[in-house]
């Protein structure tokens, strides 16, 4: 018996599926569960061709030829997959001969088919293994060059030590900043690095071991190979590959040299802010120049702490003077130099520029000889010269500079570099400086121009007397102030006779004129510093007398209108005279309720009306 036979024949009894053709091959006989390794199941009945069942068998006619004349003694088809149910796959090899032996089966050629199922799984999922395997080793490797690669790209410093702090291993960033080469680190103490300058148990080594989850950042002093201190800022921790291997220190270092020093920059150049705000602000407390000059030379020489600061006005280039001192005794005389020992006349340019001067012993020998003799005398070791440089507004409205005069400092006791923010900040300060200098004289013209208006707000554009606001207020304050005192007020009001007739002869030109004369005459009649003569409208005058009774006002009444008499202005259509007349009346009261000022004028006007009644030229009293 041919021996593959025996592996798939017992006696009598075939174990695995089979299928018998004739030698046309048609189906002859088939086991029960042949169908689940066909193609088409349904197709698997008696007389079908086999190739309707299996397309794999489709052409190997010649095959079953050579079988039944025994030239091959079988043939087989390994690896066959079937999916006839989702996600079920089926595989199976098949064996076909030549049927000799087994004659209890119809049929010339037998088809055997051997499940390969489960061993092809098997054989699928090991091959899965392998090449997970396989990709697992490549990952690793490609992880530990990605990780050795990220490691040397760091910036950072990366040491690792073992427990006692020798250095096992390093990253080339720790090579690059320490400026050692890796054999010179290897095996050393991480604390070799630390500047000796400062304490090496900044770091305890045996505390990191106190805690597995233990991690310590802290900032220590290193040293390079050639020398030079660095500041790194460490970060350490512990870690074990395994949970029983040995600890190890992970060291990651960051060089903050320069961010320190830049942090020191900073916290100066804040301070320099916080300083200059201060003086700035105390400086602009005041709109009082002279205050402003002060306050400036005080806390200049508190910040420089320096003998003596001086505040010196320029007029113009040969004419100048102190205007604010913070002196020491010793240099007061500088009250009495020349000009040329401020502000050398070579300086003058540079200081036009708002560029600071700064003098000491080693430059002073380039002074003038006379110059310099004052220094020796008044024993001037250091100067510093800042320029206060104000914007001038020019005809054509452009901002033109000028050199308003500078800020000195001097030092006597002992001589003085001046330090560079020193100057810096004193640049800086000088620009506030000139603002508050020159808002402080614009305010002082501002103020002076309020009070020219104020006068002329106050003051009548003709005559050039009081107007009628100003009048209403000072009648309402006198009536107070005389009422206080129990006193009495009067008051006198008068007007041109037939101005309008004068205008009309004469012109508005001359009318203009001639009340200007009249306003004169009232001025030079009221002569009491408390009097007031204003213009009440028109051709009307007011004449307020404090604290003076009927007669008194009645007295003045006569003299102003002799006074507008003498004065003879031709009025050729005047019914009553050929010159200028003035009818005037006259009121006087003692303020108390239910008496108000304007009880006062209604008399007055009452008096001046019955004057013109009675004839004009004269004045009336009304009675008290």
């Amino acid at each position: 018996m041919n021996q593959l036979l025996k592996t798939f024949f017992a006696p009598r009894q075939i174990d695995h599926e089979y299928i018998s053709l004739n030698s046309e091959s048609q189906i002859v006989e088939f086991s029960l569960n042949v169908g689940r390794f066909s193609d088409s199941p349904e197709n698997v009945k008696h007389g079908n061709d086999i190739s309707l069942c299996f397309p794999e068998l489709v052409g190997l006619e010649s095959v079953y030829n050579q079988l039944l004349e025994e030239n091959i003694p079988h043939f087989e088809l390994k690896g066959i997959a079937r999916n006839l149910e989702a996600n079920s796959p089926v595989y199976f090899d098949v064996y076909i001969f030549k049927n000799q032996e087994f004659t209890y089966l119809d049929g010339d050629i037998i088809i055997l088919f051997d499940e390969k199922t489960d061993w092809m799984i098997r054989e699928q999922k090991y091959s899965q293994i392998y090449k997970e395997y396989e990709l697992s080793v490549s990952r690793l490797e490609q992880i530990n060059n990605y990780t050795n690669q990220i490691i040397h790209s760091m910036n950072d410093m990366l040491l690792i030590t073992n427990p006692l702090g020798i250095i096992t291993k390093i990253n080339q960033a720790t090579q690059n900043i320490l400026e050692y080469r890796e054999d010179e680190l290897i095996n050393q103490s991480i604390t070799n690095l630390f500047s000796e300058q400062h304490s090496k148990q900044t770091v305890n080594l045996s505390d990191l071991f106190i805690d597995e989850n233990y991690h310590n950042s802290f900032e220590v002093y290193c040293k390079t190979k050639t020398g030079r201190e660095i500041i790194i800022s460490f970060s350490c921790s512990i870690f074990s590959l395994q949970p029983f291997e040995r600890q190890e220190l992970l060291w990651i270092g960051r060089d903050i040299t320069r961010r320190k020093q830049l942090e020191l920059q900073l916290n100066h150049q804040l301070e320099q802010n916080r300083v200059l705000s201060g003086m700035t602000q105390r400086i602009r407390q005041s709109l009082s120049l002279q205050k402003i000059l002060q306050t400036t030379v005080a806390e200049v020489r508190q910040l420089l702490k320096v003998d003596s600061v001086l505040f010196y006005h320029i007029y113009d280039q040969n004419k100048g003077d102190i205007v604010a001192n913070s002196f020491d005794c010793s240099l007061a005389k500088l009250q009495q130099l020349p000009n040329n020992v401020f502000i050398p006349n070579y300086f003058l340019s540079i200081l036009e520029q708002g560029i600071i001067v700064s003098l000491d012993e080693k430059n002073i020998v380039e002074l003038d000889p006379d110059i310099y003799n004052t220094w020796v005398n008044l024993k001037i070791k250091s100067e510093l010269i800042i320029p206060i440089i104000t914007h001038k507004q020019a005809i054509n409205l452009d901002s033109q500079k000028e050199l308003w005069g500078v800020l000195i400092a001097y030092q006597i006791k002992e001589s003085r570099g001046w330090e560079k923010w020193e100057i810096r900040l004193l640049e800086q300060l000088a620009t506030p400086i000139a603002v508050a200098i020159q808002q402080a004289e614009l305010y002082e013209q501002l103020q002076m121009a309020n009070q020219e208006l104020e006068k002329m707000a106050m003051t009548d554009g003709l005559t050039r007397v009081a107007n009628r606001r100003f009048f209403e207020e000072m009648l309402s304050k006198e009536w107070s102030r005389v009422r206080r005192e129990n006193a009495s007020l009067s008051l006198i009001l008068c007007d041109v006779d037939y101005f309008k007739r004068y205008n009309d002869t004469y012109g508005h030109l001359a009318g203009d004129s001639c009340l200007k004369q009249v306003a004169q005459a009232l001025q030079e009649g009221a002569k009491r510093a408390g009097d007031l003569v204003a213009r009440y409208g028109g051709e009307e005058f007011a004449i307020l007398l404090p604290k003076t009774d009927l007669e008194g006002a009645i007295l003045v009444a006569e003299t102003i209108s002799a006074q507008v008499r003498s004065l003879q202005i031709p009025h050729e259509n005047s019914p009553i005279k050929p010159y200028v007349t003035v009818s005037v009346g006259v009121a006087c009261i003692v303020p108390e309720p239910p008496l108000t000022p304007e009880t006062l004028v209604l008399r007055a006007d009452q008096a001046l009306y019955q004057a013109k009644t009675n004839g004009r030229d004269r004045w009336f009293a009304a009675p008290n």
